[in-house]
């Protein structure tokens, strides 16, 4: 029993890394990440600035928005119904909370109140009003829509529908906001946490068989870096921290220099085993 007690231990320590890694993990793409003193909680935050910080955007923020340029194969000053039907299609939506366009911008007339978008078209006037000419360029091919979401939405997770729904209005178009960048982040990390390891193992991997001769060899020696990320991320992940642009790289710099200590272990354990006897 004593001969595989340290494998035994081994097995434990794979077993709960795994368990550790897939239940406690966690990926954060917000600019929060960088703030001094934070460390994944903004309540158990060191620095009392970065606290406080996080309290006033808590009380006065809480919700995120977006911004839309749509660029239209018309004048949106002769043809704006696609504007508009877009425009619609966001305010219906349940997680946004109100669109700001040139579809809704208000045109006052003394005291009357109306609307720059009548008859299918964006009335050339609002170029004369400073508080709209920002929602439209001077030629009128393109238009901007401030989209707000409603409090709690987890606007990062909506920014592949609202792109979708976009291009199906307008082939062109842009969408700009930290939502949409913490998107395209998030995405970035899940390629460098599961997809580049992959091929940097496939790759060293066909190294490690080209030298060996021998696929379980070559198997076994990536196995140490493998298992080791592994045992060091549960570690990680169990201490409350989370992966972000700077962490994430850690899983390729184990990988690369922990793949050498493999190589080196499984030549001391059995090629060079013979020589060493002698």
């Amino acid at each position: 029993m004593r001969r595989y007690f340290f494998t035994t231990i081994y097995v434990v320590l794979v077993f709960l890394s795994f368990l550790v890694v897939f239940s406690l993990g966690k990926i954060e793409t917000g600019p929060e990440v960088f703030l001094p003193g934070y460390n994944g909680d903004p309540e158990k935050t060191t620095n009392e600035n970065v606290k406080n910080l996080f309290r006033v955007n808590r009380e006065f923020g809480g919700s995120s928005s977006i911004v839309i340029v749509v660029e239209g194969d018309k004048n949106f000053f002769e043809d704006a119904r696609a504007l508009y039907e877009l425009h619609e299609a966001l305010e219906k939506r349940e997680d946004i909370s109100s669109v700001m366009s040139p579809v809704n911008l208000p045109r006052f007339s003394g005291f009357r109140m109306d609307y720059y978008f009548k008859d299918g078209k964006i009335s050339n006037d609002v170029l004369n009003d400073p508080n709209a000419k920002s929602f439209i360029t001077e030629d009128g091919k393109y238009a901007l829509l401030n989209v707000i979401f409603k409090e709690g939405v987890n606007a990062r997770d909506k920014i592949p529908e609202i792109k979708s729904l976009v291009s199906g209005y307008f082939e062109k178009n842009y969408l700009f906001g930290e939502p949409v960048i913490d998107s395209a982040l998030f995405k970035e990390l899940v390629r460098q946490t599961f997809v580049y390891p992959i091929f940097m193992f496939l790759v060293i991997f066909l190294l490690f068989y080209y030298q060996l001769r021998s696929f379980r060899a070559a198997l076994f020696s990536l196995m140490v870096p493998v298992l080791s990320t592994f045992f060091v991320f549960a570690v990680f992940f169990a201490m409350g921290k989370s992966l972000n642009t700077m962490t994430v790289m850690t899983i390729t710099f184990l990988l690369i220099i922990g793949s050498a200590y493999g190589l080196h272990f499984y030549n001391a354990l059995f090629r060079f085993s013979e020589k060493k006897r002698r």
